[in-house]
């Protein structure tokens, strides 16, 4: 074994370690999250992702589940609806079935479960998330801002439904509008009402076959908000919030969340937030800014079965003889699998990081200032990737593939083995404070 191994090399970021509470199915089905509060109050139910290509609506409703918690009320949260068509990032034909499916269809479970929930369940208010093109106007003024638009709207399909709790779609639409004012960006940027009419319209008309539609004739108010393409994603996931908030405040559900609500900070949590573990949490991953192969990784069979993340938009999907991270809309790491077995023996390895002695457990994302140093063990056999055994910091790649986690070469992984059995992983994160946007 060889002696203590200590490298230097650049500062690093400070990464904040989320606990890691979310199940990650195989992208089969869609999330259906409730988050209850304390006292009581209304439910809003709040969907995305029904087309698959409007990833601000399927951030901000992912960051409700990640980032809000409820004070009275309750928030039910279906961020995902069309899965396979995010991972497509194509529109899909999910909001053209509200109508009729056919049993044969490949929409049919996932339609008819919403059909379900919305029949079957009791909430006051269906709330849709979706970026539309240019920014709606009641008259033409340009060719990106008139009636044929649906950016920066919020849409009802008719003025009100009777005899139901927050029936009164106009009015309350009016209301989120006034509310947002203050937040909007740009002056000629606020949200106006677009009003369908969809009962005056044909039969065969798209919003005769949406979920709106389909809520309203079962008793249900529905409304629909809409961010603008024009913008960034993060924008629009900002849009979405203010709008969403503002939504909260009129029908009386008290929320709080860990972060403020500007652009900047909406684009920071969607980068915090990409996160996920493998190998059942030997192996913590921070998603921003991968490489877009990872060569030789460590997987055990059936990875799928063994990975969490606090995000439901995060997913494992297999893909070329690997597997490929996908966040939302994002396709992230190909990961290029050597298949191992995981060890059922756990416990923190000794460690000094920058003079300092620490216990550092596998699958942790480990700060680190200038330096590492671990003392040989007769347990234990430690493989820096790409480091041939030096573990000099000047290259992060072998016969041309790279082996660090990150493109600028600064999240090193570092393979933990016991018996030749791999006990986890500890990625060294040597980054600087990074503000760049999130991978897209």
């Amino acid at each position: 074994m060889p002696g203590p191994v200590s490298y230097l090399l650049r500062p690093l970021f400070s990464v904040l370690l989320l606990t890691l509470l979310w199940s990650i199915p195989a992208a089969a089905e869609f999330s259906f999250v409730r988050i209850n509060g304390v006292a009581p109050g209304p439910t809003l139910f709040i969907t995305a992702g029904i087309d698959g290509d409007e990833p601000g609506g399927i951030h901000a409703a992912a960051t409700l589940i990640t980032r809000y918690q409820i004070r009275s009320g309750q928030l039910w949260v279906a961020p995902d609806l069309n899965p396979e068509a995010i991972l497509l990032r194509e529109r899909g034909e999910m909001n053209l079935k509200f109508a009729g499916v056919d049993r044969d269809d490949p929409l049919f479970a996932p339609v008819n479960r919403l059909k379900t929930i919305v029949r079957n369940h009791q909430f006051d208010l269906l709330v849709n998330l979706h970026d539309g093109s240019g920014f709606y106007h009641p008259t033409r003024l340009s060719r990106e801002r008139g009636p044929y638009r649906w950016g920066q709207s919020v849409v009802i399909d008719q003025e009100a439904l009777p005899g139901v709790r927050f029936g009164a779609l106009h009015d309350l639409a009016a209301a989120i509008i006034d509310r947002t004012r203050s937040a909007v960006l740009v002056a000629n940027e606020h949200f106006q009402i677009k009003n369908m009419h969809t009962a005056t319209l044909n039969p065969e008309a798209p919003t005769r076959k949406s979920l709106s539609w389909f809520a309203l004739r079962h008793d249900k108010p529905a409304l629909t908000i809409e961010a603008s393409k024009t913008h960034p994603v993060h924008i629009r996931t900002y849009y979405h919030l203010v709008a969403l908030e503002a939504l909260m405040d009129t029908v009386g559900i008290k929320f709080t969340r860990d972060f403020e609500l500007t652009p900047q900070a909406v684009a920071q949590v969607i980068r915090e937030d990409a996160q996920m573990t493998l190998a059942q949490g030997r192996i913590h991953l921070d998603l921003n800014k991968m490489h877009h192969t990872l060569y030789n990784f460590p997987l055990p069979a059936n990875p799928q079965n063994g990975i969490s993340a606090i995000n439901p938009l995060i997913s494992l999907q297999p893909e070329d003889g690997g597997y490929r991270i996908h966040y939302g809309n994002n396709r992230l790491a190909l990961l290029r699998p050597r298949q191992v077995k995981i060890d059922s023996y756990f416990e923190p390895i000794p460690m000094i990081i920058d003079g300092k002695s620490q216990l550092v457990a596998p699958g942790t994302i480990l700060p680190v200032a200038s330096h590492v140093q671990i003392e040989p063990s007769p347990r234990y056999r430690f493989a820096l990737a790409g480091h041939n055994g030096s573990w000099e910091p000047r290259a992060t790649s072998i016969e041309g593939r790279q082996v660090s986690i990150d493109r600028d070469g600064r999240l090193l992984r570092l393979e933990i083995y016991r018996d030749e059995v791999f006990n986890g992983m500890i990625l060294l994160d040597f980054r600087q404070d990074d503000d760049g946007e999130e991978d897209g």
